[in-house]
């Protein structure tokens, strides 16, 4: 279903961005659509890699799964800014995140080992769905950071700075990717895991999808 934006001229809420999930790269803070597609075009052949043909859908389809129902339309006139419920809110997250950290607390669950969050957070970072909420700035984030730190403490990894959060979960990755799978699945319904994305040419897969570890 080919996507519109309904005034490409007007620069949506949190700007126009993009992640190319061939390499993770997020391109962000463009007041112009045309501004951004370029960059995005430099950015595959910097990287050697083919530029998609239809390199403009999948643009208009990642901002629109963040934007509300009026900034964008299908084929057929309709509105689909709520696509698979991702509108992707400052608020939600925290919602998402307060959830996250109440799971693990519950459970008793301790942090995975640094290794595995380095894993998980490399994949986190290649995937389409690892976008900072729109809505968030310097003055409502730190209360984001006071329910992120009460589970992550001192333990910052350098694959966090590539962390926002994710869209499907509204939950901040930096949670997210250091709590136990076996947590994470006892408390996600099926209908939910089938929205992460599964593995396809440019991308290998949530971990999430993945078989839990029995030792």
């Amino acid at each position: 279903m080919a996507l519109t934006l309904n005034n490409p001229s007007m620069t949506p809420p949190g700007l126009f961005r993009y992640r190319v999930p061939e390499t993770g790269h997020f391109l962000k803070d463009f007041y112009a659509w045309n501004d951004l597609e370029e960059a995005v075009v430099k950015h595959y052949k910097a990287n050697h890699l083919p530029v998609p043909s239809d390199l403009r859908d999948r643009i208009i389809e990642q901002l629109c799964q963040q934007l509300s129902p009026e900034w964008c339309r299908d084929s057929k006139g309709g509105f689909v800014g709520f696509m698979r419920n991702l509108v992707h809110e400052f608020q939600r997250v925290v919602m998402g995140t307060t959830t996250l950290v109440d799971w693990a607390i519950s459970s008793g669950a301790k942090r995975v080992d640094d290794s595995e969050v380095l894993r998980r957070g490399e994949i986190c970072n290649r995937c389409t769905f690892n976008q900072p909420p729109i809505g968030c700035n310097s003055c409502n984030v730190s209360a984001l950071n006071k329910i992120v730190e009460k589970f992550v403490g001192g333990q910052h990894l350098p694959i966090d700075s590539q962390l926002e959060a994710c869209m499907i979960c509204s939950c901040n990755l930096k949670v997210k990717t250091r709590i136990p799978m076996e947590v994470l699945k006892r408390h996600i319904t099926q209908e939910q895991m089938l929205q992460f994305p599964p593995a396809h040419e440019a991308f290998v897969g949530c971990w999430l999808r993945e078989p839990e570890q029995t030792v």
